[in-house]
């Protein structure tokens, strides 16, 4: 598990820095639209849960990820539990559900949990001016819907990668 964690974070980190740009431009024009963008970069650790299957693959996968990105990040030591809360929420959810891989509603259910914890933290780096009630509700529908559309997307690659063989 501690290899596929650390693989998979190491993707994460290559996706986080290959968006960064775009992200970065997008958090000043259009903060709604850089929350669902952000999203993506949990891909990685979503996918490893899947494909692992294991409790803690993705809490791990995200550990991984935020020690390898404080180099690489404005955000510091700060990016680990940027990385991580979110991942032992969709844990958390996953744990209450003793873990039943198969089941499509605790799936989406633990993923969206993980967006919620998510819009949450990126409330906090948002310029207070920006703040009202739509702008925050806004953000955390992004949020949501993108762990949605995420939640899919991991399952989806799960299916491809045991398809061509690949193993954990």
């Amino acid at each position: 598990m501690v290899v596929a964690a650390s693989v998979f974070a190491v993707v994460q980190v290559i996706l986080t820095l290959v968006i960064q740009p775009a992200l970065t431009a997008l958090a000043v024009v259009v903060p709604v639209a850089y929350a669902a963008v952000a999203s993506v970069t949990v891909l990685p650790q979503l996918i490893a849960g899947r494909f692992v299957r294991a409790r803690g693959a993705i809490i791990l996968t995200a550990v991984f990820a935020g020690f390898f990105s404080i180099p690489l990040t404005p955000l510091g030591v700060l990016v680990v539990p940027a990385f991580a809360l979110p991942a032992v929420a969709v844990e958390g959810v996953l744990w209450l559900g003793r873990y039943r891989w198969n089941s499509r509603l605790l799936w989406s259910l633990a993923c969206v949990s993980g967006g919620l914890v998510a819009s949450i933290i990126s409330l906090v780096v948002i310029s207070a001016s920006l703040f009202s009630t739509a702008f925050v509700l806004s953000i955390v529908l992004a949020r949501v819907c993108s762990a949605i559309v995420l939640s899919f997307a991991a399952t989806a690659a799960e299916g491809m990668l045991v398809r061509v063989g690949a193993r954990a």
